[in-house]
Order: C-alpha cells, then structure tokens, then sequence
C-alpha cells in the first residue's frame, strides 16, 4: 500500500501530503504460477502442470514444487513466495497479502472434515489456516461447494465450479493407463491386457491425532493374502492392484515381501514419483474399483465402472467418525460388503452384469459432477488468466474466528484500497470502510488513517493507525505511517520511538531519519541527531531532497572518523560515548538475527549494513578502526550462540585484514565483555589466535583475566594488551535522595539472593532488573528507565554482589592461572565455571550498583575490580571468614564518603578510560 509522506521543505514543518509507491519488498511476480504438489496420488497440481507442458503458454511462468521441500530448499521457497497464483492440492500457501491461493483440495468428501469433525478435538489451527489463507476454491458442483464450504466456512464467492485437472487423467486410452501400470508395478503389460484388474483402496485410517479403526495393514492381510482369495484371483484371471494411502508407502513394501500370490501389486507414491506418473494415470486400467470410505470413488464414477465398498469395520468406524451424505446405501453406488465371502461374490456378480448400479451411479455423478469430461484442466487454466490479468476479482468478505464461532468479515482487498489512495479518493475509501463495510483488516484501518489525514483529521488518523498496528505490529508499511502519523500530531518522543523499529523493515528512509534527527535534537543529544542528519541525506530518494535536507541540517563536507563496530556489548553504553565523542558507527549485522537486539544502536544513528554488503560501504569510506566485543566460546554455549561469535570473528579478522590492505593505520581492537570467557574449548581457541595475531590491541575487564588469557595464549604475548572496562556506563546515574536521610537497605538482583550470602534475610529490596535487556531499547529508552530507577531508591545504600560460588568453592586465582594452562586438571561444573568467572571478569551488577551510587557489598575473592573500588573506598569486601555482616554497623559518615568517592572516581568503573584513550589514538 501506498504511505504518506510529509512534503520536504526547509522547514520540514509542512503539513501538505504526498504519496509515492513503496517497492514491493517481496518481489512478486504478477507472470509467475507455483503448482505445490502433496503426492503423486490424484495431485491437482501435477495434472495441471502436464496440461501446461503441452499448452506451452506464453508470457507466463510456471514450476511444479513438492510442498515438502519449502523448509529445506531455499529455492523453491523464493520461487512460491514470489508467486503470484499459488495452486495445491493440499496445504494452502500463502506468504504475502498480493498472492492468490487457490486450493484443489484432495477429493470430494465422504466423510466429515474440518468444522464438522467435531471428533477431531485438534484440527481448528488447520481450519484456522485454510480459510485465512485460501482465496479461490476449486469445486466440482454445488453440492461440493456445500459440503465443502460447510467444513471450511469461506463465502459462496470464493468456489470456482470448474471440476478437477486430476480427473482429466480418468479420459486416457486403456492401452495407455496399462503401459503405465505395467511400469509402476512390474507386472507384464501383456499379462494386464488379457485379464480383469481390481484396484483397491482404503481410506487412511490412523493419523496424528486419531486411529479409525482398524490399521490398513491388518485388514489386507486378512482378507486379500488368503489361501481363498489367492485361488480366486488365478480361477477368475484377475489382478488385484492395492494403493495405499501415500502415508502408508512403508507398510506397502512391508507387505510386497509378504504377498502370497504374484497377482497382487502393491503401487507406491515413491514409485510414483520416481516415474513422474499419477496414480490417476493407472487408474482406466481398471475394471472394478474397491474401497470402503475414501472420496476416489466420486472420481471413479467418471468412468462408469462397478464400485464394491468394502467395510469389515463399519459400525466401529462410524463411532469415530460420521458421514457428511447420508444414507450410505444411497450415496455408495455399489455392493456393500463386510467380510471376505461377500466380497468374493459381489466381485463375481458385477463381472457377470456390469450394469447393475447404473442407476446408483448415474445419479451420484450427476449430482456430484457439474462436468463430465476432460476439460477441467483447461478451465482452471481460464480461471489462472483472469486471476493473473485482473479481470477476476476476489470476494469482498469472507470468515473469521470470533467467540468461539465464524462470522462474515469485510475483506476489500489490500489492492483495491491502493488504487483509491492512488486517485486521492480519501472521502469515498472513508464512505467504503464506515458506512458500506465494517473495516477488520490491519491495511483498512491503515487506508483510513492515511484517508483521515489527507483530510486533515490527525486525532482520527491516529485511532485507525493505531488500530492497524494492533493488528500487524511488525508490518514496515504500518510502521512508518504510525511513526509519521504520531509526528504530525506532535508526539515527537512516541514517533522516535516506532521510526527505531519502522528502520527494521524498511531500511534506510529519510523521512525516519529526519523524525529521529528532530527528536534527538530537542532532547539535546546533538551528536546523534548529526547522525541522523546523514543518514537522512545519504538515503534522500533524489537530489532535490537530498540538497533541501542538507540545508536543514547546515551538514558540512568533512568527512567523520568511522568506525566498524562487531560484536556485542552487555551494556552497550561505550557506543553512546563514542557517537557523543563525533565517530561515525557502522554495524555489521546478520539479516535473519534478532531485529529487536538492534534497536539501541539503531537509535544512536548508527549505520546498520548486512555483512555481505559491507564491504561495498568500505569502499565509500575512510575507517579509522574496527572493533570486535564478545567471548569465549564454551561448554555452556549454545549452538547458537558458537555460531553467532564464530561468525562475528571471522567477519571481524576480514574486514580489518581488507582494511589495512588499504591504510596501515587503521586501528583493529579485541574487546572481551562481560560474559563469560574460560577459553576451554580449543577448536575456538585456535580460531581465536589466529584472528587476534594480527589485532593491534586486546582489552580486558580485569588484570586477572589478562593473566588468564596470557596463560592460554602464549603465541599471542607480542600482541599489545590493556586492561580497561567497556562494557559499562558512561557516566553516574544520580539517586533522588540524600544519604543522609536515607535507610540502609541493600538492593539486590534475584541472582544474587541464590545460595548463602552474608547479609541479613531482612531490610532489602530485589529488583527484577534486565541488564540485558538494554539492547532492546533505544538509547533514551534506556536512560529513562534508569532514571526512574534511581528515582526509586532512595531507601537503599548498599547493593548484594554474588557470593553463590564463594563459600563452598576454594579454587583461589593461581588454582585458576594452573587450570588455564591444564584444563583436565579441573572438572568445569555449572558453579565452578560461575567461581572462576566472578574473580576473573566484571560482573554488570556491582557496575550497576556503582552508577545508581549504591555501595556494592561483595566477596573477597582475588577479583582485582573488587579490590580496586574497595581500596579507593568504594566498596565493602566481605573475606572467607566472615559468615554474617551486619550492614546497619556502617556509619553514616562512612556512607557519605563512599558514595562520595563513587562520584569522584567514576572513571574507575565508567568507559572514561576508554574514551579517553581512544581519544588519544586519534
């Protein structure tokens, strides 16, 4: 659908509307038909793919796909997302709101399905899929269309009466369809010509969810592998060929081996498939057909030929399951039998008198078969053209699942509303989906808010946007109008905020931009709103409004220092300081991670490029210096998350190599965060070295950690290394409270209340506090809640460090410096490797509590931080022997010049020391 835009001026206060056309970001092709084939048992699609083979249209392209490789095959994914005509036999496919499925269905029901199966407690998400996703039914008749739309509650105008292309297999010449069995079965075409054929086939009895009876594997074997069946075949010349559900191909070669007589053939779907043949491409071979409840005898009857149904199991069956036509004897057309000795006679009486049941099956067909012949193919054909063309337009309603039941539903199409806007006919799309229809769908509500504020109703435009995004929260389109909507109303800081996400799935977009540059320039944060003033004019869609945006912005010619930022950060603050500090950041990212780990770079104006179009940016610009945040890989590392860091690393060792092909200056840095990093797993390890052999630097949270790694890395002790803290704040986080009036309770994280710790069970506070969760947010996000946070504290002094591991642990830090150069000489058990991880790293709750200005209370336990911000005055340190302490015995005085202290030495525990040196690199 068509957006709206605010019309660019210097200002870029202008209310006036224009449109343009958004690029249809799934590529659909309006020439391009998939043909999703479930089996080669009656497939719709593949009758129909052979029809087009031979018709050889023009100007339209068509694949036959099997609906099993969609998953694995990345291909024919592309290929029927970026159809526009979707046709099945089975599964309705649907990726996008601009295709057209049309389902062919599997055969004319006997049985109940869907709503009606009201004995299948599990089939309302599959009901659910069919009707959303199905646009076009293909029916043989009425009467089909009424059972049918029974099941699966459509409208009357979503069937097309055209019968089925797989039924046009049911013409083929005798001599053809033997050839054909004679293939699939093995038996000798000669041997099939002189003789009478039965096939047989049963209904799928055991599913997922139910089993109907008797397995199909017992009933054969009781009834067709019989010393009395055997001798009846080979006295009366006959051939008893058995098709068995396509599900059931393993049972079938399971009882090939078994088969007492070598006139009975078993045909599979594999076997099928292998030759390229439906299994309707046999069936006018055959002279009598039996089966009990499956639907191909509807088919069958378009060759007029004796139907035995054969039902050992009925009064069971129909416990299980009921009949949409009823009475039975009046709807089989055919000689109901119940056990083998019936059978053998009714099979006998049909061959002497082939016309007994005409009238039965002369009356089903009509009733069932509005065509008789072998045109189906080509009217689905006709059907396709005028889908393709236009000329067909699809229902205006159809049902949805409300309170427990279907009601009808506007569905004017996401096309129709496009046009209308297109034409500026905003009063008349406003008459359509208020006073003729209710609107239901996420793109009507969006075609009235745009319709609304053409019109110049904000508030109104605001209530339908936000009712769209209710319905479609993640949907670009509708992301982008409710972030313009929301400016045009002056909610600047709501509108920033929904621009952040918009940028996800719309990309670059200098109306987004130029919204993120005004907001960040109201708040003060010039930097970042210089940031987003280049990307606004980077991403101008001409000229003009590239030169208008850069007279805004008053941008001028030099070029920023850049740097290429891989990897992740805990707390991610240290790029906040680097944009204040004027760096250009580019991210490199995988397109199918996480969007939402996105968000809080995204709202520091950084650059976001997919990996594989890095290097195509590199080529525009002049970077200063690449560097990489993450871990070590391992044992509690999740495949995932081996893979992300392994990737990250290699893109990260390429890209500074490429660059200091190109300037020797360029700077690379290794950064490792505040996850944990024991450097047990050696295949990482040797990757590891070899991609920081070349960096210029190493930054670590702690001297303990260096040690560690120098320990494990002694190939990289030419490598530069320093120890500072990244993955922190940047600055101090003020309490509302004065300590002088405040209480001495401690805070806590949930974490850290596990296990035994040393602190009274009374006087303190958990907050459910997600450290990680900042990378979620945007950078004002962030900050807000922070501030809210210490808003909230004023009763607090002292924050719990973690002393799970603590006591019951003696592993000192040589214990540690051994084991790195030994790792068997250590079991890493889950509390171990927490042990070793809190003496070696910076764990973000003490930082947390150090910026909210709570004084951290934690173990001594040889971690170098601790004893940095415990000598400094900073924290408390509890030793071994200290079982209990209690807290309430700090005075005040005490108090005051600890949290003194915190404030005067922040760049202690703040990225300070970071940025300054990074400063001084440049």
């Amino acid at each position: 659908m068509n957006r709206l835009v605010r019309q660019i001026d210097i200002d870029f206060r202008g209310d006036s509307m224009s449109y343009f056309n958004m690029r249809n970001q799934l590529g659909i092709r309006d020439n391009r038909i998939a043909l999703i084939t479930h089996n080669y048992s009656g497939s719709n699609s593949l009758a129909l793919y052979k029809f087009l083979m031979q018709k050889k249209p023009t100007n339209v392209e068509f694949r036959l796909v099997s609906q099993y490789s969609v998953m694995n095959d990345k291909d024919t994914k592309d290929y029927i997302a970026s159809s526009k005509v979707v046709f099945t036999t089975f599964v309705p496919f649907k990726f996008s709101k601009e295709q057209i499925c049309v389902q062919s269905w599997h055969g004319f029901p006997l049985k109940t399905l869907g709503l009606l199966d009201l004995k299948d407690e599990k089939n309302l998400g599959y009901i659910l899929e069919m009707i959303s996703k199905t646009d076009i039914v293909l029916s043989y008749s009425s009467l089909y269309t009424t059972l049918f739309n029974s099941c699966f509650p459509l409208t009357y105008d979503n069937y097309a009466i055209t019968g089925m292309p797989r039924n046009d297999f049911l013409f083929l010449d005798r001599e053809t369809s033997v050839r054909n069995l004679a293939k699939i079965t093995r038996l000798r075409e000669h041997d099939l010509r002189k003789s009478q054929i039965i096939f047989y086939m049963p209904s799928y009895r055991v599913t997922k969810y139910r089993t109907d009876r008797q397995e199909t594997l017992s009933i054969v074997e009781e009834t067709f592998f019989n010393e009395e069946f055997k001798r009846f075949l080979e006295r009366e010349n006959y051939f008893l060929i058995i098709k068995l559900h396509p599900f059931e191909d393993s049972k079938a070669y399971e009882m090939m081996d078994r088969s007492p007589s070598k006139r009975i053939a078993f045909v599979t779907d594999s076997e099928l498939e292998k030759n390229f043949l439906d299994f309707y491409e046999l069936l006018p071979a055959g002279d009598i057909l039996i089966t009990d409840y499956s639907s191909v005898y509807f088919d069958w009857l378009l060759l007029n030929r004796p139907i035995i149904f054969f039902v050992p199991d009925i009064e069971f069956y129909t416990e299980r399951r009921d009949f949409l036509l009823e009475p039975l004897d009046i709807w089989m057309p055919g000689p109901i039998c119940h056990n083998t000795n019936e059978l053998i006679r009714s099979i006998s009486e049909v061959q002497k008198d082939t016309s007994s049941y005409a009238s039965n099956r002369k009356f089903v067909t009509e009733s069932v078969h509005e065509f008789r012949d072998n045109k189906s193919s080509e009217r689905v054909w006709n059907l396709f053209q005028e889908l393709l063309s236009g000329s067909r337009m699809l229902p205006k309603s159809k049902l949805v699942y409300k309170n427990l039941g279907f009601s009808p539903v506007n569905a004017i199409s996401y096309e129709y509303l496009e046009k209308m806007l297109l034409e500026g006919r905003f009063e008349e799309v406003i008459k359509l989906l208020t006073e003729e229809t209710n609107p239901t769908e996420y793109y009507q509500f969006m075609a009235l808010a745009i319709s609304y504020l053409n019109l110049g109703l904000k508030e109104e435009a605001l209530k339908n946007i936000e009712k769209a995004r209710t319905l479609k929260p993640e949907d670009g389109e509708v992301l982008v109008n409710y972030s313009e909507i929301l400016y045009l109303n002056n909610k600047l800081s709501q509108a920033a905020e929904i621009a952040i996400q918009a940028l996800e799935y719309v990309e670059n977009d200098s109306h987004l931009y130029d919204i993120l540059y005004d907001f960040t320039s109201e708040t003060g944060e010039h930097e970042i709103a210089l940031n987003f003033a280049h990307l606004a004019a980077a991403s101008a869609p001409d000229n003009e409004t590239k030169s208008l945006l850069s007279n805004k912005y008053k941008l001028l010619k030099n070029k920023r220092k850049v740097i290429i930022v891989f990897g992740e950060l805990v707390n991610p603050e240290l790029l906040y300081g680097l944009v204040k500090k004027g760096f250009e950041i580019i991210i490199p990212y995988l397109k199918n991670s996480d969007p939402s780990n996105r968000t809080f770079v995204r709202s520091l104006g950084a650059t976001m490029v997919q990996y594989r179009n890095l290097f195509e940016l590199l080529n525009q610009k002049e970077v200063s210096a690449v560097l990489c945040f993450g871990n070590a890989v391992g044992n509690y590392s999740s495949p995932f998350e081996i893979s992300q860091i392994v990737r990250c690393l290699h893109e990260f060792t390429k890209t500074y190599e490429f660059l200091k092909t190109k300037n020797p200056k360029v700077v690379s840095i290794y950064g490792f965060n505040s996850k944990i990093s024991l450097f047990e797993d050696q295949t990482f390890n040797s990757l590891l070295a070899r991609s920081l052999s070349n960096v210029d630097l190493i930054i670590f949270p702690t001297e303990n950690m260096k040690n560690y790694f120098e320990s494990r890395f002694p190939e990289l002790s030419s490598v530069k290394k320093q120890v500072m803290l990244l993955d922190t704040f940047v600055d101090f986080i003020a309490p509302s409270t004065e300590s002088s009036k405040v209480n001495k309770f401690y805070l806590a994280l949930p974490n850290n209340l596990e296990g035994y710790n040393p602190l009274p069970k009374a006087n303190f506070g958990k907050i459910d506090f997600d450290l990680e969760r900042i990378n979620k947010l945007s950078f004002w996000s962030w900050k807000r809640n922070l501030k809210d946070l210490a808003n909230r504290l004023g009763n607090f002094v002292f924050g719990l460090g973690y002393f799970g591991t603590f006591y019951t642990h003696k592993a000192s830090l040589d214990d540690i410096l051994t084991f790195s150069q030994k790792s068997s000489d250590m079991m890493l058990t889950d509390s171990l490797i927490s042990h070793i991880n809190h003496i070696i790293n910076v764990p973000q709750d003490v930082l947390l509590y150090l910026a909210l200005g709570l004084v951290p209370i934690v173990p001594e336990n040889e971690n170098d931080f601790y004893s940095l911000i415990t000598k400094n005055g900073m924290a408390i340190s509890i030793p071994k022997d200290c079982e209990y302490f209690e807290h309430f015995t700090v005075s005040e005085t005490e108090i005051e010049e600890m949290r003194k202290n915190i404030r005067l030495s922040k760049h202690l525990w703040t990225t300070e020391k970071f940025l300054k040196f990074f400063d001084f690199l440049f």
